[in-house]
């Protein structure tokens, strides 16, 4: 199958902390191609965006050490990101 040169070059971040759901979601972003990291909770997927650029964050909510809720603020109002 084909892929389109832009969907190759889109970087996701999911942040999720169930490992059923971490191996869903890289089974599914890899066969779209997409470039991906995953990382367990919201704290570490803001050591992910200052290390790293990710055009789209898939976060769940629920998660220990800092929930999506926490995770999504400080990422918009202290890392003033765009990301959708």
């Amino acid at each position: 199958m084909q892929r389109d040169a832009e969907i190759q070059n889109i970087k996701v971040l999911t942040v999720e902390d169930i490992a059923l759901n971490q191996l869903l979601m890289k089974t599914l972003l890899d066969d779209f191609g997409f470039q991906s990291d995953i990382v367990a909770n919201g704290k570490l997927a803001v050591e992910k965006l200052q290390a790293n650029s990710y055009d789209i964050i898939l976060m769940d909510l629920q998660m220990p050490v800092m929930n999506g809720f926490e995770a999504t603020e400080y990422i918009r109002n202290k890392l003033n990101s765009k990301i959708q």
